[in-house]
């Protein structure tokens, strides 16, 4: 009897394999399924069974396994009729050469802490228990041999360093595109990047993407920072917790991205400036040890590596009682800010410059803009141009100064409202709304559209005082105060 269910099991794994492409009839159940992936995503029973592995291999958890074999994971947590906790995991794989959506239930037993797979369906058919046995037999033999050929041997080896789903990065960077596929399944696009002279190989729903180098491995990737680990521990860290983990040995790179050289990699973190967590990070292949020209990478706007006036009492971390950051980098920039130190409503600025003098703060943010535009003279107003932008093409600017003819240089002004307005000026600057310098520059883009790239320069500043560790920070209408927690 035993050997006859091993013949079964063997015959239903050989019809599986990994898929990342099959969808769901129904879409209001994937909907579903996508929203309760976020919700659910540290729930404790769902972090239970993602975190639980089998008997006869401790080393490869459920969600290493799943992960690796089966395309757009998802897990969420319900409580059954009979009020059982179950925890559901949906995901994409091909079984008997179809391309199905896998739905496995375990039942947790939170008191003993233990869980049991209890039901599969594929398509929402449910299958029965041999093929539930086989689907996860079958998805752990391959996160194994995954493994094996990348020279991973999970958690044991990983110990130490940074990785990716699991698998250590400097592995993940040394694939080739079939094994990069091998590992994380079809990708949702896989074509020649238009930045780079290599491939791109994307996962949409992963948000993970992979750029090939010309000698066929990979040169660069970048993901949500939850996706990577190191010792088990995500790096969805708030700044600071980053630099007790990684030490203080970072590169601002101005905005929110602060970048860490590891081995022959480089680690740029972008960390949001809504909760300060880094959200993203971008791994790439370096050829050196040398520190990074931050004058370079920061253009030709604004100080450029000048800094005539900073001062260094500033240049640090603070903190406010609330929970608030506020950091002064000692190359210029605000890399952090509570408040905001720009006067533009609504948006936030790529990156912010910044000067003292007599004890006030004169900050210059930068807000860059990548725009398509068309210029035309409408057949009731031959002698009138109009131009849109393809941000909003149903918006129309007027010329107000300027010949008919000469492209993009003149003043627009809005026909909906006077007070919106762009001026090009001939040597490359210009006004926004008649308030706001800009520096801007015309290209043509990938179709062959007209285009302009312009940085719109908003001044403010504001006073303060700083003795020791105390920072003092006079708004127009209030202030704040801060302590210095790093440097």
């Amino acid at each position: 009897m035993v050997k006859k269910i091993i013949a079964l099991l063997t015959a239903i794994m050989l019809l599986l394999s990994a898929c990342s492409s099959a969808t769901l009839d129904g879409a209001g159940k994937e909907l579903e399924d996508t929203i309760a992936n976020a919700t659910d995503a540290d729930n404790k029973y769902v972090q239970m069974v993602k975190g639980g592995y089998r008997p006869d291999n401790p080393d490869v958890t459920y969600e290493d396994a799943f992960t690796a074999f089966f395309g757009t994971p998802r897990w969420k947590y319900f409580e059954s009729e009979g009020g059982q906790d179950v925890v559901e995991f949906t995901g994409d794989c091909t079984y008997q050469d179809v391309p199905v959506k896998a739905r496995i239930q375990f039942v947790v037993d939170e008191e003993n802490g233990t869980f049991e797979a209890s039901y599969l369906a594929f398509n929402e058919v449910p299958q029965d228990a041999l093929t539930l046995a086989a689907v996860i037999s079958k998805a752990f033999e391959t996160q194994e041999i995954s493994g094996q050929e990348n020279g991973t041997e999970q958690s044991t080896n990983a110990e130490g360093q940074i990785c990716i789903h699991g698998i250590p990065v400097q592995n993940a960077m040394n694939m080739s595109a079939e094994e990069v596929i091998s590992t994380f399944g079809e990708p949702d696009i896989y074509e020649l990047d238009v930045y780079y002279d290599g491939d791109r190989i994307e996962y949409e729903s992963e948000q993970i993407c992979f750029i090939m180098s010309e000698d066929g491995s990979v040169f660069c990737l970048d993901a949500p920072a939850e996706k990577f680990t190191l010792n088990s521990q995500s790096l969805n860290l708030y700044f600071d917790d980053l630099v007790s983990i990684l030490g203080d040995d970072y590169y601002s790179l101005g905005g929110s991205g602060y970048q860490w050289s590891i081995g022959n990699f480089s680690y740029t973190f972008h960390v949001s400036t809504d909760d300060y967590a880094a959200d993203i990070i971008e791994v790439s292949k370096i050829d050196t040890n040398d520190p990074i020209d931050n004058d370079a990478y920061l253009g030709e706007e604004g100080n450029y590596g000048t800094y005539g006036n900073l001062d260094s009492a500033l240049v640090g971390r603070w903190r406010s009682f609330d929970g608030g950051t506020l950091q002064f980098d000692d190359n210029g920039m605000i890399s952090f800010c509570d408040f905001n130190c720009w006067s533009l409503v609504g948006e936030n600025p790529n990156r912010v410059y910044w000067e003292t003098s007599n004890g006030r703060v004169s900050c210059s943010a930068y807000f860059d803009n990548s725009d398509t535009y068309t210029i035309a003279s409408p057949s009731s107003e031959p002698g009138t141009e109009y131009i849109s932008f393809s941000r909003n093409r149903r918006h129309m600017y007027q010329r107000t100064t300027g010949e008919n003819g000469d492209g993009i240089i003149g003043t627009w002004t809005s026909v909906e409202n006077s007070i919106w307005s762009f001026q090009f000026n001939v040597d490359g600057t210009g006004m926004y709304n008649g308030r706001y310098p800009i520096t801007w520059s015309t290209y043509t883009a990938d179709d062959g559209a007209d285009a302009v790239r312009y940085s719109l320069i908003d001044n403010t500043y504001f006073d303060y005082t700083v003795e020791g560790d105390s920072l003092v920070v006079f708004l127009s209408d209030s202030s704040r105060v801060y302590t210095k927690v790093g440097n």
